[in-house]
């Protein structure tokens, strides 16, 4: 099916088949989130085996890993005896969550455990001992004096939601309290108010001391009108209107956001130019919330609450709502120019009372599978519900649930902050559950564009149904390339393209659906195992530069990356797929339009 606009470019790299069940390492955590991850300097991949976390080196180009780990970390504890939530009797460290980005100059390793511990590594460090580990015949694979942690602390209670802000240095964990933490580690920038510089901040390589390092005081402003005057104040001129002590990052600052009582499963920091020092964090929880937080006023300035609504069936309390699992926050300059409807949405969409819908987007990706597994004739088109089949294999209430989700109208709160304020976030934020991706093009307006069910596959075996896993938790984006990728713990990912409206006139942007992995063919083939996704992780294609930097920082003090230009590189990424078996999947996507995305955040730190 054509579908009358350039395409993305996905090429299978390779599958690298389960192994087999004696050589087995030690079993993987179930129902967590995204639990591996790829460094964006150095090629290494780091899955997460319960409370240990595998490091390999994939070889190009078909990405496939060594059947020993080159380095196992063994998580340090904050302090013996903590209980887990998920399982406590086994592993209560187990990590629940894993992100590989750069805070401040350097790249991190962070993990959140189930017991509620943040531990944080620098990737050189790691680098640094697999390097050694290559030259020497040392085969102990754990080696706790070479691998020196960053930071280890705890959040109280099971920990779900990682972000990071690479140029404020801030690292942020919600956990099941119901609070946020924010971990902001100090800085060393030139005061240009003032006309000198701060206090140097400590070394970027210097371990946390967790017992004495943290400045917990609360210095939140209760005064109404410094707080009117604060929320509405541009982004540039921040720093004239802060008062001294939060313009003040010389020391480690530690800030609870709270409000909510209920799971957080994800969060986002908005990295782009329009939030340069951390200052608005996106939450979503199992309730249904998406708040936005003013990190320095301790307060949210956004707050909607999503479900969904049966058709003919307006009246009040059937709405079905809706857990939210997932949330990231866009750059606008991440959208590519799309004429006309179809290239926008990726379908000719439809307009309900509150927004756009482009669900039926869904049924024009060439490669794709209705079915999952091929057990029976393989469809790509709306299921039959009338179809015999539905009766012999899927049982009465997953038939129901598969005609309501065909048939669910947008339901949603107006905003609700407690707060007056006529906040308009500096980006979009996408938002998952588990049937649904929204789009918040503004976040005064609510969601402008939903896409309901884009992941879904009918089991015909129930015996091997994924009911359950079928949460859009797991979310990447590649700003560069004007992609966001969206996956569920069932084994499916959906790639979508930023979009927005050629003409001038037209400001409202969309997403459509590029491709879903695993491709049709490898399902038909039987490649895809029958096991849950382990997680999936984006990084740029090896490149030599990747074995010859010598410290995995970023070069100079400024963080600027051009992307669509000469670099081949920065157009093609790699993705790979691990199953909780350990099948894993690889692929390579790229981009071959002439669009340019160039971004320039200059770092707080010296």
């Amino acid at each position: 099916m054509e579908r009358g606009f350039k395409e993305i470019s996905v090429s299978v790299s390779g599958v690298q088949p389960a192994p087999k069940l004696d050589d087995m390492h030690p079993g993987v955590a179930t129902w967590r989130n995204n639990l591996t991850g790829l460094s964006q300097v150095w090629n290494l991949y780091f899955v997460a085996h319960q409370d240990r976390i595998h490091v390999y080196q994939p070889q190009y180009p078909t990405q496939r890993l060594s059947c020993e780990p080159l380095l196992v970390l063994r998580l340090p504890v904050s302090r013996p005896g903590q209980h887990g939530y998920i399982d406590d009797h086994h592993y209560p460290h187990a990590v629940n969550n894993l992100l590989v980005a750069h805070l401040g100059e350097q790249e991190v390793l962070a993990c959140v455990c189930d017991d509620g511990d943040v531990v944080v590594y620098h990737t050189r460090t790691i680098m640094d001992a697999v390097r050694r580990r290559s030259k020497s015949t040392y085969e102990d694979e754990e080696d706790h004096q070479e691998i020196r942690t960053f930071l280890v602390d705890n959040v109280r209670l099971s920990a779900w939601g990682l972000a990071i802000h690479t140029a404020g240095r801030m690292l942020a964990v919600s956990s099941n309290t119901g609070n946020i933490t924010v971990f902001a580690f100090a800085l060393a920038f030139t005061d240009e108010l003032n006309g000198g510089a701060t206090d140097l901040s400590q070394g970027d390589l210097d371990e946390v001391d967790r017992e004495s390092a943290w400045d917990d005081s609360d210095e939140t402003n209760s005064d109404s009108s410094y707080d009117a005057a604060y929320l509405s104040a541009p982004t540039s001129s921040l720093r004239q209107i802060m008062e001294p002590s939060r313009n003040n990052r010389s020391k480690n600052k530690r800030i609870t956001l709270s409000g909510t009582d209920t799971n957080i499963p994800n969060i986002a920091f908005c990295n782009s130019a329009d939030d340069p020092e951390g200052r608005w964090l996106s939450s979503t929880d199992i309730e249904g919330y998406l708040i936005i937080w003013d990190i320095w006023v301790r307060r949210p300035v956004s707050i909607w609450r999503f479900g969904d609504q049966l058709h003919g069936q307006p009246q009040r309390g059937e709405e079905l709502e809706t857990r939210g699992w997932g949330v990231l926050c866009l750059d606008p300059r991440s959208f590519r120019s799309a004429q006309g409807a179809s290239e926008m949405f990726g379908c000719i969409p439809k307009r309900d009372e509150k927004c756009w819908c482009n669900s039926h987007s869904r049924l024009m990706i060439r490669d794709s599978i209705v079915w999952h597994r091929n057990q029976a004739s393989i469809v790509n088109e709306s299921p039959d519900f009338d179809d015999p089949i539905f009766e012999l294999h899927l049982p009465h209430m997953a038939i129901r649930g598969l005609h309501q989700l065909m048939t669910l109208g947008e339901y949603y709160h107006e905003p609700q902050c407690p707060w007056p304020t006529n906040f308009k976030a500096p980006f979009a934020v996408l938002h998952t559950t588990a049937g649904s991706i929204r789009l918040l093009e503004n976040t005064q307006k609510g969601p402008s564009l939903i896409c309901r069910s884009p992941l879904i596959q009918i089991p015909l075996d129930p015996v091997h149904s994924h009911y359950g896993y079928e949460r859009m938790n797991m979310l990447a984006q590649a700003p560069e390339l004007g992609l966001v990728f969206v996956a569920t713990q069932s084994g499916r990912v959906a790639i979508l393209s930023l979009t927005q409206g050629r003409a001038p006139q037209v400001q409202e942007r969309a997403f459509r659906i590029e491709a879903f992995l695993p491709l049709r063919s490898q399902e038909e083939q039987g490649l895809r195992p029958n096991t849950p996704l382990l997680g999936f992780a984006t990084g740029p294609v090896q490149t030599r530069a990747m074995e010859s930097a010598e410290d995995g920082s970023v070069a100079g003090g400024t963080h600027s990356t051009t992307y669509g230009g000469q670099e081949e590189s920065a157009k093609r990424i790699r993705l790979m797929l691990t199953y909780q078996d350990r099948t894993v999947m690889s692929y390579e996507i790229s981009r071959t339009d002439s669009a340019s995305y160039v971004t320039k955040i200059e770092l707080l730190v010296l």
